[in-house]
């Protein structure tokens, strides 16, 4: 049975995506397939019928875990949330992605969309028909505003946004996992949560490529923010990392010839969801490599590049308002042993690290 999605004139195009056994997802799904494009039109889902429509409240992403993800595709809206007596969501929400999920045991998949607060950058996932009343995003026409079209707007380099200092005097600690056969730095987890219970910021970029070998870690890292003792924001580090020693920076990373940025950042962020796993509006280029077409790529499809300043292992410090980067996947452990060498010279430091959301919440 099929019906009509309230009064929302959207229609979410249909990509090709599909996963192997194991949950692991085919690194060629996209590779030679056109762009995204939304079109505009009445929206008509497939939903279940069978199910008692659900109050309006995000939904943690640990129910998508291992489930049937499908018609995955990119969108660009402003709605309204849908008034709910049992919800505390109000206003208005940007919807930046569309899929269905199939879970066991029901007939029918179910429709959800991940949207983004478009004051404080938070993104949740909600029921599709908790948004009504659509119209097509505009960042520019926005941005005096909401804090998130500034953000998609803003001027920066090709890389990415790489300080941001402001009124609330914080420092954003970020971490990546790339694509390693080493385990996980375990004692940088360990400092960081006891720094400022109970929970303190950290915003990890995680890689495909590390999500499909790197399992039981990351449940680990999973158990740490459940639990209060970290909170987590995830960012999107690409699917395969892709790097060759022997090819010059401008033809390395994503800007390497075959490379399909399209696969890079969707089936990131499907593996992500598919891993329980809440994606943000944030995407770090690998290598901190990039170019003007592929940052503009980004913005379009609702995703913030962040860089940073203060790469500990190059050499850059820290200072008020930096984004710092540290390797957390056993490849780099020379920035984190500087990182601890500022901790214990900067004593206030442990209680300067904010949520990167806050960097562009202003």
């Amino acid at each position: 049975m099929r019906h009509n999605w309230h009064k929302l004139n959207v229609h979410f195009t249909v990509a090709a995506f599909s996963l192997v056994v194991g949950g692991m997802l085919s690194c060629s799904t996209r590779q030679n397939q056109p762009e995204p494009k939304v079109v505009a039109s009445t929206v008509v889902r497939s939903i279940n019928q069978t199910i008692t429509p659900k109050a309006c409240l995000p939904i943690p992403p640990e129910k998508f875990a291992h489930q049937f993800l499908d018609h995955y595709d990119q969108q660009r809206w402003a709605c309204q949330l849908r008034k709910d007596p049992h919800s505390n969501l109000v206003g208005d929400a940007i919807v930046i992605r569309s899929f269905d999920a199939r879970f066991a045991g029901r007939r029918t998949p179910e429709s959800f969309v991940l949207s983004v607060n478009p004051q404080t950058l938070e993104t949740q996932i909600l029921n599709a028909d908790c948004v009504s009343d659509c119209k097509t995003f505009d960042p520019e026409t926005e941005k005096a505003r909401w804090a998130y079209a500034r953000a998609l707007t803003q001027t920066t380099n090709t890389s990415g946004t790489t300080h941001q200092e402001n009124a609330r005097s914080e420092v954003y600690l970020t971490a990546d996992l790339c694509p390693s056969k080493n385990p996980i730095d375990r004692e940088l987890f360990d400092r960081i949560q006891s720094l400022n219970p109970p929970g303190t910021p950290l915003a990890l970029s995680v890689a495909g490529g590390w999500i499909r070998h790197h399992q039981t870690e990351l449940t680990e890292i999973k158990k740490l923010a459940t639990q209060g003792r970290l909170q987590i924001t995830w960012i999107n580090h690409s699917y395969s990392h892709p790097y060759d020693k022997d090819l010059p920076v401008e033809h390395n990373f994503l800007l390497k010839t075959g490379v399909h940025l399209e696969h890079e950042v969707f089936d990131t962020e499907r593996l992500m969801i598919f891993n329980g796993l809440l994606p943000s509006v944030f995407f770090r280029f690998p290598g901190l490599v990039s170019n003007n077409t592929e940052s503009q790529k980004l913005r379009l499809w609702g995703l913030i590049p962040v860089s940073a300043d203060a790469w500990l292992a190059k050499g850059q410090k820290i200072k008020m308002g930096s984004i710092v980067l540290v390797h957390a996947n056993g490849n780099e452990p020379q920035g984190l042993t500087l990182l601890y060498k500022q901790l214990a010279s900067w004593p206030e430091l442990k209680s300067l690290f904010g949520q990167l959301a806050d960097a562009f919440s202003f």
